[in-house]
C-alpha cells in the first residue's frame, strides 16, 4: 500500500503550492485611520494564507511570491470637508507594499469613485500579516474585496 503524505503543518513545505483566499465585505463601513473590515471569505484554496471573517488582517503562513487585488466603492460622508482626499495603502507587516496603494480626490460631495490596486509583492518571513489601511475617517467604503494569490517562490535569477 502506498500512501501519499498530507501535510498539516505550516511553513513553506507544507505552502509550496498556489493558495488563493478572496475577502469581501458588501456592507458599507465608515472608514478610519486603520485596517478596512473583511467581513466574509468568498473563496479559500489552500493552506497558506487565512482570514478570520470580521477582521481586517489576513494571515500568510509561507514566504514567497504573492498577488493582491484590492476592489473598493467609496464615498465621502456628508459631513467631510471637500476637496479630500481618501488613500488605502496595503500593509505587511504594518509597513506598505510598494505599487500596493489606492487614492483619490473628492470634488463633490455626492461624488462616488472606485479605488483599487493590483501588485505582486514578496513575503520573506514564514509568517506575515497583511492588511490594507484607509489613511483618514471621513468616508464611507462598501463592496470590498481583497483577493490574495500565493504565485510561487522566489527563484534565483541567473
Amino acid at each position: 500500500d502506498f500512501v501519499i503524505p498530507r501535510c498539516h503543518c505550516w511553513g513553506k513545505h507544507c505552502c509550496n503550492r498556489s493558495s488563493l483566499l478572496v475577502a469581501v465585505d458588501s456592507v458599507p463601513q465608515n472608514t478610519a485611520a486603520g485596517a478596512l473590515i473583511l467581513n466574509e471569505n468568498a473563496l479559500l484554496s489552500g493552506e497558506c494564507i487565512s482570514h478570520q471573517p470580521g477582521s481586517g488582517t489576513l494571515m500568510i503562513r509561507s514566504g514567497g511570491i504573492y498577488q493582491a487585488i484590492l476592489q473598493a466603492t467609496v464615498t465621502p460622508n456628508p459631513c467631510t470637508a471637500i476637496p479630500a482626499e481618501i488613500i488605502f495603502r496595503l500593509e505587511i507587516n504594518g509597513r506598505p507594499v510598494p505599487g500596493g496603494v489606492a487614492r483619490h480626490t473628492f470634488a463633490a460631495s455626492g461624488e462616488t469613485a472606485t479605488l483599487s490596486f493590483n501588485v505582486p509583492f514578496y513575503v520573506a518571513d514564514e509568517t506575515a500579516y497583511l492588511q490594507v489601511v484607509a489613511s483618514r475617517d471621513g468616508f464611507v467604503a462598501e463592496d470590498l474585496s481583497l483577493t490574495v494569490i500565493r504565485l510561487g517562490d522566489l527563484e534565483a535569477s541567473t
